[in-house]
This record gives structure tokens, sequence and C-alpha cells, in this order.
């Protein structure tokens, strides 16, 4: 499948499949765990419900035991006050467990109230048993007030202990019936939701799919020749409604192999025009080397011609030779430009401070400057700047700028050398700045180009020259007029080691 199918396929599936299936898992995920947490919330609380309730109901059951079995005791004839003291003393652990269930019954108004009730009660039949621990049974049982007293303690007490007992049961089956009538709620939604499940999601597949369906019946891909636009028509590609994906990817694939194609035809463009441009620098450097070569060739030949004319043996003045030579050492200068510049050198790279190159180039041509009125300026920082280069080939360049500089000033004037390293401490910057006329404008552009010069006598191959050195060090070489006149030329190298930041 070609990369525009795939690219489509996953755009039209982030955007139409996968966020709609992730909203409907994060919905279901949230219905469940949100349903888990109720169901658990539902029967801590029937738990909770349920412990004080059962802890109401026990208390209400110990305390109609207490009463009927003290009851029992206190209308036995046999029983002595002393013995029926005793009695009551042996339920102290009952009466204990009593009160223990009461707390744990809760703190509810209704639950308070019946607690307070409850400890009167008990107060009351055992102020009643501490009156009768010195009497026998016969007088306990004719004394008519206590007898009364008692049986009234006795029947609340069962009385309390009956309603308590039905009104928890009560509540409990309230509370029993409302927690399972919100249960029958949460779980009809549950079910309601797990039955729409169903048509949910094939509604939502079936918009996936006509979603699917609308985007790739949109696509339209056009290719054609540029030089003529009737040509293209034969590579419109339209897709249907009715068109499967298999269609798609069969007319991506022909998209695919047209681009493969254009882009051979391109690239054999490409070829023809750098050899076009090719062909026109030598055509250049041919025209350039022609112009260098005539004019002193012309110049030895009028020498030679009018020497000729006066006949007898071919004599030549002192002033005539010396002129022969210097236009002979320029044409081999001319040559040895073109072999330097057309010879591939083999770099001798180590690792140098820069500085001490350009002061070693600074040094070279300081008597040139002197005799010319020039003043030079230089402006190096104490941090050394490590680059890994041919330290020959980079002071050919620096002389070769200095020596220019000097050239653009026959009057004199001011040289200023810069070295700086840049903020990151990744590139040693190398400027030399002059207070000449500047860069002509019809030359700027094509300043470093071969045979580019304003110079009555020069090859115009230095500047070229120091591009590639340059250039083979993995640096850059710019050249600029100042803002208050003069130029500025700027060669930039990679540092091989910095100590910036030290």
């Amino acid at each position: 499948m070609g990369r525009l199918f795939e690219r489509l396929l996953s755009r039209v599936f982030e955007r139409q499949v996968l966020v709609p299936v992730l909203f409907l898992a994060a919905v279901w995920l949230g219905m469940s765990l949100g349903t888990n947490f109720y169901l658990r919330w539902v029967e801590s609380r029937y738990d909770a419900l349920f412990s004080r309730n059962l802890a109401s109901m026990q208390a209400s059951a110990l305390l109609s035991h207490l009463a009927a079995d003290f009851a029992a005791s206190w209308h036995e004839s046999r029983v002595t006050g002393a013995e029926l003291r005793q009695r009551w003393d042996g339920t102290l652990g009952e009466r204990l467990r009593l009160e223990s269930l009461l707390g744990n019954a809760g703190d509810e108004p209704g639950v308070s109230a019946d607690r307070d009730m409850i400890q009167d009660l008990l107060s009351g039949l055992e102020q009643l048993v501490l009156r009768e621990g010195v009497r026998g049974s016969v007088e306990r049982l004719q004394d008519q007030q206590q007898t009364g007293e008692f049986s009234e303690l006795s029947g609340r007490a069962v009385s309390l202990a009956l309603d308590l007992s039905s009104r928890n049961a009560g509540v409990l089956q309230s509370q029993r019936q409302a927690l399972e009538i919100l249960h029958y709620r949460v779980m009809l939604v549950r079910m309601l939701v797990l039955l729409l499940g169903l048509p949910v999601g094939v509604s939502l597949g079936w918009r996936v799919a006509r979603r699917l369906e609308s985007e790739v019946s949109q696509i339209a891909v056009t290719l054609g020749d540029t030089e003529s636009l009737s040509d293209s028509r034969q590579m419109e590609f339209r897709i249907t409604r009715q068109s499967r994906f298999e269609d798609v990817q069969r007319q991506a694939e022909r998209v695919v192999d047209r681009l493969r194609y254009f882009a051979a035809e391109l690239q054999s463009v490409r070829q023809e025009v750098i050899q076009s441009e090719r062909l026109a620098a030598v055509g250049e450097l041919a025209a350039g080397v022609a112009h260098e070569l005539r004019n002193p060739l012309t110049s030895v030949k009028l020498l030679l011609q009018h020497a000729a004319k006066r006949g007898g043996e071919l004599q030549l003045s002192g002033e005539q030779g010396a002129l022969i030579l210097g236009e002979i050492r320029r044409m081999e200068s001319t040559i040895q430009g073109l072999l330097d510049f057309s010879r591939t050198p083999v770099l001798n790279r180590v690792s140098h401070d820069l500085r001490t190159t350009v002061q070693r180039s600074m040094n070279l041509v300081e008597g040139r400057l002197v005799q010319s009125g020039i003043r030079l300026e230089v402006q190096m920082g104490e941090e050394p700047l490590l680059v890994h280069a041919d330290s020959e080939q980079l002071n050919q360049v620096f002389v070769n700028l200095l020596l220019n500089a000097a050239e653009a000033m026959p009057a004199g004037g001011l040289v200023t050398v810069r070295l700086t390293g840049s903020e990151d401490c990744s590139v040693a910057r190398v400027e030399i700045l002059d207070t000449g006329p500047g860069i002509s404008p019809e030359i700027q552009g094509r300043l470093f180009e071969p045979f580019a010069t304003t110079k009555e006598r020069g090859t115009g191959l230095g500047l070229a020259i120091c591009r590639r050195i340059v250039r083979d060090h993995a640096g850059q070489i710019q050249a600029d007029n100042r803002p208050d006149g003069g130029a500025l030329f700027r060669v930039e190298l990679p540092l091989a080691d910095s100590l910036c930041g030290l």
C-alpha cells in the first residue's frame, strides 16, 4: 500500500474510529465502576443498619427475659429477700451485656430514649430488691404495695421489650425495602444500558463506516505534465461511494508509480541542468583563461613585432625585456592559480589554536602593510580557539584576505583583525575589516566565483580558492560592506574544543 493511502487511513482512523471507540469504552468503564461502587455502598449500608437493629433486638429480648425470670422469682413463696437479692446479683452479667447492646444500637433520638427508659426500669427493680433483702417471702408477698410496684415495673419492662422488638423489626423492614427499591432502579438502568449497548455499538459502527465511506469518496488525485494542462486529465482519479478500499489501494499504487516516474524524470532533468551549469562554468573559465593569457601574449607579440620592424637582428631594450618577463610571470601566475583551483588538496588536519595561525598570517603581511602606510589593529581574546584543521591552508586564506585589504587601500588606512567564539562555543569567527572603498555592487553577488575581480592586474581566483578551502573545513566565508565604509570578510570554522564557560 502506498504511503499516501497509509496516511489517509491513519488520519481517518484516528479521527473517525479511534476517538468514538475510546469515548464509548470510557462510558462503559465509568458505568461499570460506578455500579460496582454503588453495590458496595448498598451492601455496607445494609450491614451497618442490620448491625444496629440486631443489637437493639437482642437487647429487647434480653430485657424481656430478665423481667420474666425475675418476676417468677418474686412470686415464688420459698424465696427469701436475701435469696432474691442474691439472684439479682447473679444477673449482673446479663445486665452488663444489656448495657453493651444498648450502646451498640446507635445514638438516634429514639434509641437514646429507649436506653434511658430501660436504665430507669433496672434502677427501680434494683431498689425494690434492696428493700426486700431483710424480709422473708411471706412478708414480701403480703405487702400489696411492694408487689404492685414490682408488677408495674416488670410489666413495663416486658412491654418496652416487645415494643422495642416490634419497632426494630419495622425499621429494618422499611430500610430494607427502600434499599431494595433503589437497588432495583439501579439494576434496571444497568440492564437498559446493557440492552442498548448492542444497537448503540451497531449504530456507532455504521456511523464510522459511513464517515469512512465519505472520506474515501472525497479522494481526488490529479497529476499531469506541467507543460500541458490537458494531459493532466489522464491522471485524474475519482473514488465513488461504490468504491472499496481495494480500489483506493490500487489507485494509490498507481499514484505512487506515477510519482516515481515523475521523480525519475525530475532527477534526469536535474542532472541535465547540472551538466549545463558545469558546461557554462567551463565556458566561463575558458573565457577567463583566454582573457588572462591573451592580454600578456598580445603585449609580448607587439613588442616582438616592433623589434622586428627595425631590421637586422632582433634587439630588445632593457625596459622591453622586463615588460616581457613581467607578462610571462603574469601568465605563469594565472596558470598556477588555475592549477591551485582545480587541484583537490589533501588536508593535513591537526588540532591547533586558530589564534596562532592568524598571528602567523599577520606576521607575513606586516611588512607589506607598513610599506603601504596601513595600520593593523588586532582584537583577540585570551581563550584558545582550538580547531581541527590544516594550518597551512588556513594561513593561505588569511594571507589572501589581508593582502586584498591592503590592495584596497593604496593610500593607507586601517585593517582590523577580530577573533571571537560563538556564544554556544561551537564556531570560531575571524573577521577582517578595512577602511577602503568597499565591494563594488556589480561584483558583490559573484565575488567568490572564479575570475571575478575588479583589479587591473589579478586573476580573480584568490577568493574562489579561499572559499573552497573554508568549505573543505566545513566552514563558511562571507563578505559584505560596512555601514561606515570599507569591506568586511568573515570566516567561520567549527571548534574542535573550547574552554568557554570554564
